[in-house]
């Protein structure tokens, strides 16, 4: 183990200054070395790198890799976005440290992006004040490619319609009877593919609404989704179907906490219509509930579309 971080530090600190006790900086990514010096950073990283979760782990702890965010969240977490393969159960020899990363402080928001893909597709980026961590990996046992999920801050998840999306059909949203239904176009970085639905509700319990609990999701899309769940919400293992229909939605029905324990902050209505196809203009009403648990000051922004 000794020599297996030896050579990691080694490797770590040839591409870039890497801040281990306190991320005060920018670290360089990989993508600003030479190019005819990346290959070889890559063949160290392959070679040196110890293949097993528990090392992977434990050299990201004390190399400071994790900063924020623990091992054991890391652990109990990361998932693959297109197939929610757990990390930790990836089988020895698909996780292959190293990773590039860039990392900028913040002092209230921390988010990971975990990307199963081959190291071809490696791209870097900075969004904003987040702490980005970008894991490499070669790829999950199921191989699903260019895929990424982006974990926010665990004290609030913004779920927004994709502007870059073509497919904008009206959506529903019902609030009633402690049962919301959303069928939303979520969050999605790098990839052409919507946000993993039963990944935004972890987020959502983490944001402070222990009682919410997934029933059902419909997972649509005009691709084959290789869609395996093992995520559960509370214990409980939600019911999971795969479509194959045109457009890139994801539909799920939640069922909210006691409504003595919520209220509407605030709810405004704007019209909107299909901008690429004219011809069939849609209006729609867009509804943006800000769900607000009566004994504490955390929201959560719900931005659906209702017809």
């Amino acid at each position: 183990m000794d020599t297996i971080l030896q050579n990691l530090n080694e490797i770590l600190t040839r591409l870039g200054n890497v801040v281990r006790s306190s991320p005060a900086e920018n670290v360089a990514p990989l993508l600003s070395l030479p190019r005819n010096q990346r290959s070889s950073t890559k063949e160290m990283a392959l070679n040196y790198a110890d293949s097993t979760e528990a090392a992977f782990l434990r050299v990201a702890e004390l190399e400071g890799v994790l900063t924020d965010i623990r091992a054991e969240f890391f652990r109990q977490r990361a998932r693959c976005r297109s197939c929610l393969v757990p990390i930790s159960c990836l089988p020895a020899g698909v996780l292959r440290a190293i990773f590039s990363f860039v990392v900028k402080t913040s002092e209230d928001a921390h988010s990971l992006s975990l990307v199963c893909r081959s190291w071809r597709d490696v791209v870097v980026s900075q969004r904003s004040l987040w702490n980005k961590i970008t894991f490499l990996t070669n790829g999950c046992d199921r191989l699903c490619g260019n895929s990424s999920v982006l974990f926010g801050p665990p004290t609030e998840l913004v779920i927004r319609n994709r502007p870059d999306l073509s497919t904008d059909s009206p959506l529903t949203s019902q609030l009633g009877d402690g049962i919301t239904k959303c069928i939303v176009h979520a969050a999605s970085y790098n990839s052409a593919l919507p946000a993993d639905p039963i990944l935004a509700f972890q987020d959502i319990l983490e944001a402070g609404l222990p009682n919410l609990r997934l029933l059902d999701v419909v997972y649509h899309t005009e691709y084959p989704p290789p869609f395996r769940s093992s995520a559960s919400i509370n214990g409980v293992l939600p019911s999971l179907r795969t479509l194959r229909m045109s457009g890139l939605e994801v539909e799920w029905t939640v069922e909210l906490p006691a409504l003595e324990q919520l209220h509407v902050e605030r709810v405004t209505k704007e019209k909107s219509y299909v901008e690429d196809e004219p011809d069939l203009t849609i209006e729609a009403e867009v509804q943006v509930l800000i769900i607000k648990k009566a004994d504490t000051d955390q929201f959560i922004d719900l931005f659906t579309e209702i017809g």
